[in-house]
């Protein structure tokens, strides 16, 4: 059984896919993988996306606000591109040039990198890094925006609320989803200076208000647990 949100992934899915008898997926991405599927291989579709199996139980407690010294809705978070991913072949799309417009334009930024090259140019020019583990629902939850070179956690983001940018070279099929079922999620594909102006243009009080509607809506979906039991409870028979 595999559970899978990445069309994109070519190589690992042509290594992976081919051995599984149930695939489980978002009916985002009806037929997207059928090229990959052995014969008589069976996919399960649900309503919804994978980050809502954890996003929906969430419950805000302010840790990472304590932990860095952090004011709600008054930082921004700023997820770098994972390079190094095997279907990455893109150039870095700019978050160091983005990390320095919001600054410029009174933002606080807290830098959640992937690899320690990253993490060393957050830290040369005066951003705010965690040094160990954090909470990243909670960081997301309370932030003003979070922009992210994937996707994993824009959707997060979205789903608590909080205005999400990805800045991935491609559309997501699952990310236009949350997009389309009204969750404040956008593909960015313009300038750092434009995305600082538009962030910076966010109003509190429209935030939080967006952010009780996504509570509202993030009820009607489903996680893919359902399903995963669904296969396992097949296979075992």
């Amino acid at each position: 059984m595999a559970l899978n949100d990445t069309p994109h992934a070519d190589a690992a899915n042509r290594l992976s896919l081919p051995l599984c008898s149930f695939l489980v997926a978002s009916e985002a991405l009806e037929g997207k993988f059928d090229r990959y599927l052995a014969p008589g291989a069976k996919v399960l579709y649900y309503k919804g996306v994978d980050e809502v199996l954890w996003v929906r139980g969430f419950e805000p407690t302010g840790s990472s606000l304590r932990e860095l010294g952090l004011e709600r809705r008054g930082y921004v978070v700023v997820r770098p591109e994972e390079c190094k991913a095997a279907y990455y072949s893109w150039e870095a799309w700019g978050w160091l040039e983005l990390c320095e417009e919001l600054r410029r334009r009174g933002l606080r930024v807290v830098v959640l990198p992937r690899y320690e090259e990253q993490r060393a140019a957050a830290e040369r020019l005066g951003f705010a890094v965690p040094r160990g583990c954090v909470d990243g629902l909670d960081l997301a939850y309370h932030a003003l925006a979070v922009v992210t070179g994937g996707g994993t956690m824009a959707r997060e983001a979205a789903l608590l609320g909080t205005p999400s940018y990805y800045t991935f070279p491609l559309e997501l099929e699952v990310s236009k989803y949350v997009e389309r079922l009204g969750f404040p999620l956008k593909r960015w594909s313009g300038s750092a200076s434009e995305l600082a102006d538009e962030i910076a243009s966010l109003e509190r009080a429209e935030v939080e208000e967006r952010a009780e509607e996504a509570r509202e809506k993030l009820a009607g979906l489903e996680a893919p647990d359902a399903k995963v039991l669904e296969a396992l409870r097949a296979l075992e028979g």
